[in-house]
């Protein structure tokens, strides 16, 4: 189901809602971080994931095609940002 044009094309658009996922990353046993994902399809109709943690210093981001390859990626940054 498309749902980006469920509205019809006369209505005016002045709100956008975006749907994401909340999720707590956890680093250490004293360190925990709130990040989002947010699902999407490409032109062609393949799933795009995208991911943000919030650090103390700034962002961390990832994009993948599926979850598991997303989690994968989050993981090994997360792990290099702490080492």
């Amino acid at each position: 189901m498309n749902y980006e044009n469920m509205s019809t094309p006369d209505e005016k658009k002045d709100f956008r809602i975006e749907i994401a996922e909340l999720f707590i990353a956890q680093v250490s046993l004293d360190r925990f971080f709130v990040g989002i994902i947010s699902r999407s399809k490409v032109v062609n109709g393949n799933p795009h994931l995208f991911s943000r943690i919030v650090l103390n210093d700034g962002l961390l981001m990832a994009c993948a095609g599926n979850q598991k390859v997303l989690g994968k990626m989050l993981d090994e940054m997360s792990l290099w940002f702490w080492s």
